[in-house]
């Protein structure tokens, strides 16, 4: 049978090892990663000379999933969205226009070396909204694609159940008068009583 490393060190005098289940933080980690959209705009009236400026907005996390990686750690895996707004420059005036943008990144996590985790989840969140690059323009008739990076930085981490060793003490109310009876675990209120 193994043994784990706290069964091999000494027991604090008067404290049993207890094996108990927590919800804890496998790990953590961040992104930041451009990539390149290439927008089709058609506009056959007003035409397409430039991309005067860009903004980004709603940007939101749709689906967030935890996923082995090739090297046998854990990355969070996410899909989401953000809206783009081009302020575009016609052949005779200027318009803005707007585009709902998909994304999917992947967050690689720093967890715990060999740590066995179940019934695992992920989150994630924007560290910033979406930063746009330069803009170009290329022109096909009355066809117009922009093509724009835009850098996407996220953070994530994964939870999970962990089955862990701990030191535990009984907690004898007699020995520590100190502590008031409102503060003693085994003290519970009569169903049904109420204060108000």
């Amino acid at each position: 049978m193994h043994m784990h490393e706290a069964e091999k060190t000494p027991t604090p005098v008067g404290a049993a090892l207890v094996e108990t289940v927590l919800r804890a933080v496998y790990g953590r980690g961040s992104a930041t990663a451009q990539q390149e959209y290439e927008i089709e705009v058609e506009n056959p009236s007003a035409g397409l000379v430039d991309v005067l400026g860009t903004h980004t907005a709603n940007a939101a996390v749709s689906d967030v999933a935890a996923i082995a990686d090739s090297s046998g750690g854990k990355k969070v895996k996410v899909t989401g969205s953000f809206d783009l707004f081009l302020w575009c420059k016609g052949v005779n005036d200027t318009y803005v226009t707007r585009k709902k943008l998909h994304f999917v990144q992947d967050i690689p996590v720093m967890g715990l070396a060999g740590a066995a985790f179940k019934n695992e989840e992920a989150a994630a969140r924007f560290i910033e909204q979406p930063i746009c690059g330069r803009a170009t323009v290329v022109s096909r008739g009355n066809s117009h694609t922009i093509k724009i990076p835009v850098t996407l930085s996220l953070a994530g981490e994964i939870v999970g159940d962990a089955r862990v060793l701990v030191y535990a003490r009984p907690w004898n109310l007699e020995k520590d008068p100190q502590v008031s009876a409102s503060d003693d675990p085994s003290w519970t209120q009569p169903e049904g009583s109420d204060d108000d």
